[in-house]
């Protein structure tokens, strides 16, 4: 596989990662009364699906986008 597309895989994993943390510490701390909402109707489940997915959208895009910007960086130090 080629470095190029490694590279985006990894990162873009590091944001899925990232979006699981932040969808477990908003049902952590309940913000908004969402855990109550998960938990406590019928299609909660779906609409965790679809907040986990939406996060990992924006927080992996996010992740790929800082990481891009940032190799003239790391070639520079070289």
């Amino acid at each position: 596989m080629p470095d190029h597309i490694r590279f985006l895989i990894f990162h873009a994993v590091m944001g899925f990662v990232i979006a699981l943390a932040f969808t477990a510490m908003i049902l952590w701390t309940d913000f908004a009364n969402i855990r109550h909402l998960v938990l406590n109707t019928e299609g909660g489940w779906l609409a965790l699906a679809v907040f986990v997915a939406l996060c990992t959208i924006t927080f992996g895009a996010v992740q790929m986008g800082i990481r891009i910007m940032m190799l003239s960086d790391d070639q520079s130090e070289k």
